[in-house]
């Protein structure tokens, strides 16, 4: 499934979804030529399915239309009919004949279509763990882009979408394939994460104990707060960030990673906010690289937070900390046998 000639058009309509979607925004998002994407016309996935040499042609196009993209096998395309064959070792087909909602379809150029970022969420919500899903709903919510296959992390990117347009998706489509999972996931999403560790930071605090998170609640990711006078002389700027922030407590909890928080002018800066935050009356819990790999760091971390909360710990929670231990596997982070404050 080699390159082919760019200029030869695709005779079938062919619209990439679920994991070949994904790798297409992860590149496009961040591509000069974004400007020139615009919603399809059609409200509807492609009617005939698409044939190999329709795929190869989309597929070529889009490789030389973004030079860092490269699809990897087996591609995803999507029609509203069967296919007769579902799955290659070149394609995979996928049926869904859902009217769907303005937007839903992107088109790439001539006779080439992507699902929307909503649309891929609730695509992917039938086949990823619900934890990756969670992480994935924050990527595209947020202001970074993880490299497809462990690749290098883009940072400070526009968003692919919001939780209310997901949201909004979600009750339009109510009997696609994935709404459901989609729908719960929903629960526990937040915009604005501008990193994968800020979003595991704010799963592992957030969710609740069910789920093997410390049971926070699920706090507001990047929020803008407008500086006192005081602040302002202390920060030198009018607004500063919250990287995580429950407002009921005027709690805000800074994840500080070894990326952007090293050296000495970093130091300043990070004293500067600190302190101008804390005299609005927020309180201030900083959370290092090291602290969230190491479960007794997390547990003391949280215990103090919660307290700051005014939420009590679930003292009879079944297997806590088993599930706990499940939740750091799932988001990738270490493993420690030491004893927790769990009672």
């Amino acid at each position: 499934m080699g390159r082919s000639s760019v200029s030869r058009k695709a005779s079938r309509v062919v619209c990439f979804s679920h994991e070949t979607a994904l790798q297409i925004w992860k590149v496009a998002s961040v591509s000069s030529h974004e400007g020139k994407m615009r919603p399809a016309r059609v409200r509807c996935c492609p009617a005939r399915p698409a044939t190999v040499e329709d795929v190869c042609s989309a597929r070529a196009y889009l490789e030389d239309r973004f030079s860092d993209l490269s699809l990897a096998l087996p591609v995803h395309v999507v029609s509203s009919s069967p296919s007769r064959n579902m799955r290659t070792n070149l394609f995979a087909a996928h049926t869904d004949a859902s009217s769907l909602p303005r937007g839903a379809l992107v088109s790439l150029g001539p006779n080439v279509h992507v699902a929307s970022a909503p649309y891929v969420f609730v695509q992917m919500a039938s086949r990823l763990p619900f934890v990756e899903l969670l992480e994935l709903g924050y990527e595209l919510c947020g202001t970074y882009r993880r490299g497809c296959g462990g690749g290098t992390v883009r940072y400070q990117v526009a968003p692919l979408t919001s939780t209310r347009q997901l949201a909004q998706f979600v009750q339009q489509n109510p009997g696609m394939k994935g709404v459901k999972r989609a729908r719960r996931a929903l629960r526990y999403l937040a915009d604005g994460s501008e990193s994968p560790r800020e979003t595991k930071c704010a799963l592992l605090f957030g969710l609740p104990a069910a789920l093997g998170g410390y049971g926070l609640g699920i706090p507001k990711m990047g929020h803008q707060v407008e500086c006192s006078d005081e602040a302002r002389a202390i920060a030198e700027t009018r607004t500063l960030r919250c990287d995580l922030y429950w407002p009921a407590a005027r709690l805000d909890m800074e994840y500080q990673s070894r990326e952007f928080h090293e050296g000495e002018l970093h130091r300043i800066r990070d004293s500067r906010r600190v302190n101008a935050l804390r005299t609005m009356g927020i309180d201030v819990t900083l959370v290092t690289e090291s602290e969230l790999d190491g479960l007794f760091a997390c547990d003391v971390i949280a215990q103090t937070a919660r307290k700051k909360l005014g939420k009590k710990g679930r003292k009879h929670a079944f297997n806590v900390h088993e599930r706990r231990l499940r939740l750091r596997r799932q988001l990738g982070l270490p493993l420690e046998s030491r004893r927790t404050f769990e009672r």
